[in-house]
C-alpha cells in the first residue's frame, strides 16, 4: 500500500478551514481556539453528514484543536501539533482518536508566532517535504528524514514571510497550487521536478491565510503500489 493522496475540495468558510480533520476512517470535528468562530463546527458537521462523510469524534471539554495542526506523512503515520491554536488537551484527544484507528502519532510543537503546522511544512510527494526552517522543530526534521523524505527549505526569509509559499496545496505527486509572487521558492521546487500552479490570493492573504487555509480534505483513498 502506497501513500494515499488526498482528494481536496474547496470548502471555504470565512477565510480558513480549521473545523475538521479527515482521517482514513472519517472526520474529526475540531474545536476552534477563537471565540469569534465558535459554532462553525456545527455547520461543518452538518455539511459533512450531508456528504456522507462519517464523523468519528468531536474535540470537547477544555480541548482546542484546529485542522491544520494534523498532517499525515504516510498512510498510517501523522504529526499532531501543539500550537497557539491547538492546546495540550486537544492534542491528547486527537492522538487518542488516531491511535484507536491504529495510526502512529508523532507529537510536535510549533514555534511562538507560528499559527499552525501548515505554516511549517508541506508535503509535495511521498518522499519530498518543504520546510520553513525557522519554525521547524528538530523532531519534525528527524521524523521526516527517518521516513525517507528528502527535505528542502524555503530559500528566502522575506518571501517566506510575505508570500506564504509554504501554504501550498498538493494536487498530486509533485504538482501544487501555490500563492503567486514567490519566484525563488517556485524555482527551487521546479529544480526538484515540482509543477507549480500559481494563483492570485492577494485578497485572502489580507486575512492571514493562503490556499491551504481555504481548502479542506474530504476523503483519503488508499492507492495500490
Amino acid at each position: 500500500m502506497a501513500w494515499s493522496w488526498c482528494r481536496i475540495a474547496s470548502a471555504a468558510s470565512s477565510s480558513r478551514i480549521r473545523t475538521a480533520s479527515v482521517t482514513p476512517e472519517g472526520a474529526i470535528i475540531c474545536r476552534l481556539a477563537g471565540a469569534s468562530r465558535a459554532g462553525e463546527e456545527i455547520k461543518t458537521a452538518s455539511r459533512l453528514a450531508e456528504l456522507s462523510v462519517p464523523i468519528l469524534f468531536t474535540v470537547h471539554g477544555h480541548g482546542t484543536f484546529e485542522g491544520p495542526d494534523l498532517l499525515f506523512f504516510g498512510p498510517r503515520r501523522a504529526f499532531v501539533a501543539n500550537s497557539i491554536r491547538s492546546n495540550a488537551e486537544g492534542v491528547k484527544q486527537i492522538a487518542e482518536c488516531l491511535r484507536f484507528q491504529q495510526i502512529e502519532v508523532v507529537a510536535v510543537e510549533t514555534t511562538f508566532g507560528c499559527g499552525h503546522l501548515d505554516g511549517v511544512v508541506s508535503l509535495v510527494d511521498k518522499d519530498l517535504a518543504i520546510i520553513y526552517p525557522k519554525h521547524a522543530s528538530y523532531k519534525l526534521y528527524e521524523t521526516l528524514g527517518g521516513a525517507d523524505y528528502e527535505i528542502i527549505q524555503l530559500p528566502d526569509e522575506q518571501e517566506a514571510r510575505n508570500g506564504m509559499p509554504i501554504n501550498m496545496v498538493a494536487l498530486g505527486p509533485r504538482r501544487v497550487l501555490i500563492p503567486m509572487g514567490n519566484p525563488r521558492t517556485i524555482d527551487m521546487l521546479g529544480r526538484h521536478g515540482v509543477d507549480c500552479i500559481e494563483v492570485d490570493l492577494s485578497e485572502i492573504m489580507k486575512a492571514g491565510g493562503a490556499v491551504h487555509c481555504v481548502t479542506g480534505i474530504l476523503r483519503r483513498e488508499p492507492r495500490s503500489t
